[in-house]
C-alpha cells in the first residue's frame, strides 16, 4: 500500500492505493475516509468539494462521532453532573454529531497496509470547555485483499470517569454502473435495483421532534430491513436495535446484483443501535450507522442498559472494530 500526504484545499490529506484499494481521508477535518473504492467501485457517498463536505461534513465518507448523534438542548446529564454543549444543528435545537467530527487529527503511523490517526483532547481545545476531559482517541483502517478492518479506540486520560458513547456515519454510495452493457446511456450508475439488508429488531425506537420517546414500535408496513429493501425514492430515518441474524452476523449488507458489487458491513458486538437514513432516498447513498446508544440516551428515561449510556474510568481504555468487506464481479 502506497500512502501519500497532501493538501486539498487547504485540508491535510492522505491518499493510499494498493490491493486494489485507492482512497482518501481528510486527516485534517475529523480524520474522515472521504473516498473509497475497489477494482475502481465506489464505495462511499464522496463529496464534490471541500465546500459541500464542510457545510454537512456528517453526509459525506465515515465521520467519526464522539458522542453520536443528538442531545437535546446540547445537555448531557451523567452521574449526577451536567455536560452543556453548544446548539450547532439546523434546528436551533441539539447538539449533534460530537466533538471529533471536524478536528485535525494526526498521524501515528502510514505504514504497509495500515494507517493509525490520533486526536489528544487536552485544555487546549475549544472543546474541552463542553468535555473537560483530558483523552486520547486513535481511528485505524487496514487493508486486505478483500476488506477493510475499521477500528476506533479512546483511552481516558484524566483523573475522573467521563461518559462515552461512539458512532461512525457511515454514508455508502448506492448508485452502481452495470456490469457488461457495452457502450451505452445504460452505463450510467444507478441505485434503483440497490438492496440494503439490515440485521435489525423487529421494532424501531418511536421518534418525536427528532428525538426518541423511549418507546419501541413495531416497523412501518413495507419496510422489514432484514429481508431487505430497495430505499430508492424512500426517506428513511429509523433508529433501530441490532440484532444478529440466525448465523450470528451483525451486519449491513448493500447488494446490486446488475452491477455485480456487494458490500457487507459487519460491526462490533459494542454496538447496540443502527441508525438508518438517506436524507429523502434521492441523493444515491445510504447510511447505516453504527451506535452505542439511543439518539439522545442521556435525556432519554431509560436505564442506562437499554439506552446505552456508558462509563470511562480514569485510565481505562475502550475499543470497536468493524470489517468492511466488498464483493465485486469482474
Amino acid at each position: 500500500m502506497d500512502w501519500t500526504t497532501s493538501d486539498t484545499d487547504g485540508i491535510a490529506t492522505v491518499e493510499f492505493c494498493g490491493h486494489d484499494w485507492t482512497g482518501k481521508i481528510l486527516t485534517g477535518y475529523g480524520a474522515n475516509l472521504i473516498d473509497l473504492r475497489y477494482k475502481g467501485v465506489k464505495l462511499l457517498r464522496t463529496p464534490l468539494s471541500v465546500e459541500d463536505m464542510q457545510e454537512y461534513p456528517e453526509a459525506w465518507g465515515i465521520p467519526v462521532l464522539f458522542p453520536p448523534n443528538r442531545l437535546s438542548g446540547g445537555r448531557l446529564p451523567f452521574r449526577g453532573r451536567e455536560y452543556r454543549f453548544p446548539i450547532n444543528d439546523r434546528t436551533e435545537k441539539f447538539f449533534i454529531h460530537g466533538v471529533l467530527v471536524r478536528r485535525v487529527w494526526t498521524i501515528e503511523s502510514a505504514a504497509e497496509n495500515k494507517i493509525i490517526m490520533r486526536y489528544d483532547h487536552t485544555p487546549s481545545c475549544d472543546s474541552f470547555a463542553w468535555l473537560p476531559h483530558e483523552f486520547t482517541a486513535r481511528v485505524s483502517y487496514e487493508f486486505t485483499e478483500d476488506a477493510v478492518l475499521q477500528q476506533f479506540e479512546v483511552t481516558n486520560d484524566s483523573g475522573e470517569t467521563m461518559p462515552l458513547a461512539f458512532g461512525f456515519h457511515t454514508a455508502f454510495n448506492t448508485a452502481f454502473a452495470p456490469k457488461n452493457t457495452g457502450s451505452s446511456s445504460s452505463d450510467a450508475p444507478d441505485d434503483s435495483q440497490t438492496t440494503v439488508r439490515v440485521t435489525t429488531a423487529d421494532q424501531r425506537w418511536l421518534i418525536k421532534n427528532l428525538v426518541p420517546t423511549g418507546e419501541l414500535v413495531p416497523f412501518e408496513e413495507g419496510r422489514n430491513w432484514p429481508d431487505g429493501i430497495v430505499p430508492k425514492g424512500m426517506t428513511v430515518s429509523t433508529l433501530t436495535p441490532v440484532k444478529a441474524d440466525a448465523d450470528g452476523f451483525r451486519c449491513a449488507v448493500i447488494e446490486n446484483k446488475p452491477a455485480g458489487v456487494r458490500i457487507v458491513y459487519e460491526i462490533d458486538e459494542k454496538f447496540s443501535q443502527w441508525m438508518l437514513w438517506n436524507f429523502e432516498g434521492d441523493k444515491a447513498f445510504f447510511c447505516p450507522e453504527p451506535q452505542t446508544w439511543i439518539t439522545d440516551a442521556p435525556n432519554v428515561n431509560l436505564p442506562p442498559e437499554v439506552s446505552g449510556v456508558q462509563a470511562l474510568d480514569p485510565g481505562a481504555f475502550w475499543q470497536v472494530q468493524n470489517r468492511i468487506h466488498v464483493a465485486v464481479e469482474d
